[in-house]
């Protein structure tokens, strides 16, 4: 690991990572607290979800990573070339993977954003995307895509766009994938697409879903995409595949669909630019915002970003907002590459708030709940990095206290959301009564702050 990852010793504890593509099994989490959760790769690939029931992406774990064709896709067709994907997972890129041709990259990474660089192996581009989940109210995902000309030549070419769609709960992975896909509702409007399936199908009932998914695509001054794909069929053609898809390497026209020939199939979000003629020296630059909201106000929010000035401000206040936080405590133990990686335990411990076991590749098991112990563990240590946040944390957690014993083993996503167990069997653990009795005792020697107690106290005079 050492020689993968360079330090940049800069505020924000940054990170400098070359060929990444070369080491198997990693990724990076970009998240924000009203719960948009995301993975991302060197690659691109690993998944977007609010919760265990909303998978904007195919889910994913560690092991499929390297098996796996799903991933945010940035594709460049050019006459007289391969389409280029600037995620390297193009037929062409991905054979030259095991030579001395193998194409360059790095990224560029810190709390809050993920920065892919790569050079075209012939052309004098250069290609970087630029992801984050902003520290907002929006459960978004956005890219800033950036293509220049290093040469003293003019480059043409055309951008594309691309991403799946799931749109449902993990579960549907299997569970009635097929009939789910029956209940997808597609729209196409003039910057993307929007996904929303009719009703939530699960064996715990059916129900009315509330829940749209969408992709939205811009060029910098807010030009619209010339062409979009919304049924993954079309886009990667017969006998295609995500990382060889027909539409790209022909440039090919955009279907012509009713509003219903969109319904009831696997979905994707592909679209394309005009083909843009870049002289020496200049760039193109294009904006992607990716979404899930449950209040149909998919174009109000991507108003909120939908151009360059705007992604770049939420860029900074995201990076700021995390660097203040992994900057709570700090280190010096005279060994300069320590005290930086120390950085990131804070970071570590608000991803275990906000992901709990589930939601990162390399921890997908259970149902997306946190666990009992690992809401007053890691407590223990948020007290140091987000006191603000740990105070309301361990105020919520109280009430999750049951006087039999039977504590809650399943925690939901809304405050005071607690279940002793999924099948609704109650089960008593000898260490769960001392573990809120440990943390609580820590909270109040540390502060002094005893209305933690009067709160839970009228609570259980009231809990309802």
């Amino acid at each position: 690991m050492q020689e993968l990852w360079t330090y940049i010793k800069d505020k924000q504890g940054s990170f400098l990572a070359k060929n990444p593509d070369q080491t198997s099994r990693l990724y990076f989490p970009l998240m924000n607290e009203v719960g948009m959760k995301c993975s991302v790769t060197p690659e691109l690939k690993g998944d977007i979800s609010a919760s265990f029931a909303q998978y904007l992406m195919p889910p994913v774990v560690t092991e499929d990573l390297p098996r796996t064709n799903n991933s945010r896709y940035v594709w460049l067709h050019m006459d007289g070339y391969p389409a280029w994907s600037l995620n390297g997972l193009s037929p062409q890129q991905q054979a030259l993977k095991w030579t001395t041709e193998i194409e360059e990259s790095k990224i560029l990474a810190q709390p809050g954003s993920f920065t892919l660089i790569r050079n075209h192996p012939v052309l004098p581009l250069r290609a970087e995307i630029t992801i984050t989940v902003p520290n907002t109210a929006d459960k978004v995902e956005l890219w800033k895509v950036t293509i220049s000309n290093h040469g003293e030549e003019n480059v043409s070419f055309t951008p594309f766009l691309a991403i799946p769609l799931f749109g449902r709960h993990a579960d549907n992975l299997r569970d009635h994938r097929q009939v789910t896909s029956m209940f997808q509702v597609v729209k196409r409007n003039e910057y993307g697409v929007s996904l929303k399936p009719t009703i939530v199908h699960d064996e715990s009932g059916h129900r009315v879903n509330e829940t749209s998914y969408f992709a939205y695509g811009y060029t910098a001054n807010g030009t619209k995409p010339d062409r979009i794909w919304t049924r993954m069929q079309d886009f990667i053609g017969e006998g295609g595949s995500l990382n060889n898809p027909k539409a790209v390497f022909h440039n090919e026209r955009e279907p012509e669909l009713s509003e219903t020939d969109r319904n009831g199939v696997d979905s994707v979000a592909a679209m394309s630019f005009s083909t843009s003629l870049l002289k020496p020296g200049e760039e193109v630059q294009l904006i992607m915002i990716i979404g899930i909201t449950d209040h149909d106000d998919e174009e109000q929010i991507t108003c909120r970003y939908n151009s360059i000035p705007k992604f770049d401000k939420a860029l900074k206040e995201t990076q700021n907002h995390w660097s203040e936080l992994t900057n709570q405590v700090e280190f010096e133990t005279g060994q300069d590459n320590f005290d930086e990686w120390t950085k990131w335990l804070a970071f570590q411990l608000k991803c275990r708030q906000i992901y709990g076991n589930s939601f990162l590749p390399d921890f997908g098991y259970g149902r997306g709940g946190r666990g009992w112990r690992d809401l007053w563990q890691d407590l223990l240590s948020i007290f140091l990095v987000d006191p603000d946040s740990a105070r309301n944390e361990i105020v919520n957690n109280l009430k999750g206290i049951r006087i039999d014993g039977s504590n809650a083993t399943i925690i939901g996503n809304q405050p005071g959301e607690f279940k002793a167990d999924r099948n609704n069997i109650p089960r008593t653990w000898c260490d769960h009564g001392a573990w809120p009795l440990f943390a609580l005792n820590f909270y109040i020697q540390q502060t002094g702050d005893y209305e933690v107690l009067t709160k839970e106290i009228e609570y259980w005079k009231d809990p309802f």
